[in-house]
Formats: C-alpha cells, structure tokens, sequence
C-alpha cells in the first residue's frame, strides 16, 4: 500500500518533531572471547574477581566463563559509551531480575560520568555464542546535553 503524499509529509514533519525533543543516544560495543576471560578468571582468581566485577556479580557468576566474559563485554561496552576510561570495570555492574532484561548499575567514578553527561537511562543488550560474548549499551541523555 502507497502513503498519500500528505501523510507522508505529515509523519515525516511528526518524525522531526520528535527528534528534536528525544533525547541524544550514545553507543558502545564490545565482543570478547569467552575462553580468554574463562582463563583470566582462572589464572587470576580472586584477584581478578575483585577487580572486574562487582560482590554480587563475582559470587553468582564466577563458575560461568559464558555469563562472565558477557558481563565484562558490556562493562567495556558502557565504558566506550560514557566516552572516558577513567574508571574500574567493578564501578559498572550488570543486575539482572530473572525474567527481565539486563541492567546497569553505575558507582563511583562510572557514576560520576554519567552524570555530567547527563545521562537518564542505560539500555543494554548481551549475548553470546560458544566462543564470543557480544553486548551493545546505549546511553540516554536529555536534549541539548554536549558531551564533555
């Protein structure tokens, strides 16, 4: 089916609108290799827990190199979406309620970032194969926030 020419140019004046009054997105993603963060988690034990992932994400999760090396995809995914590497990959967390889609919880320094670039919500997708953990985050921000 064919659009009239006048609704088409009334859904595009529509489609403007609402561009201007969304908010601006920010992007990052990341891939990693689940046997590297499998080793790491290995080699590194403790240690590495401590460093990457946050109390609750290190407990639940360490005997999962699958679930782990998702997580610290999107750790790094919403490091590259704030813009900046100055903060721990602990500071970001990935809280999931089981039924519901993944989500980020930002300390400190992570939180600090956030909000001076005002960001109001963090959308974050994951995934993984058998040899790779895939995950996209995507920032909110209100209109007419420059990023610093």
């Amino acid at each position: 089916m064919l659009m009239r020419r006048e609704a088409f140019l009334e859904s595009a004046i529509d489609c403007k609108s609402i561009a201007y009054n969304t908010a601006v997105l920010e992007t990052g993603v990341d891939i990693v290799e689940i046997q590297r963060v499998a080793e790491l988690a290995q080699r590194y034990g403790e240690r590495f827990g401590q460093r990457v992932f946050g109390p609750e994400e290190w407990q639940t999760f360490r005997g999962r190199p699958h679930s782990l090396a998702a997580r610290f995809a999107a750790k790094e995914a919403v490091i590259k979406a704030l813009g900046s590497p100055n903060m721990a990959l602990h500071e970001i967390r990935v809280v999931r309620v089981p039924g519901a889609r993944p989500e980020v919880e930002l300390v400190g320094r992570a939180h600090q970032r956030a909000e001076e670039l005002g960001v109001r919500r963090v959308a974050l997708s994951i995934s993984h194969s058998h040899e790779y953990a895939v995950a996209v985050a995507v920032l909110e921000r209100g209109p007419g926030v420059d990023r610093s």
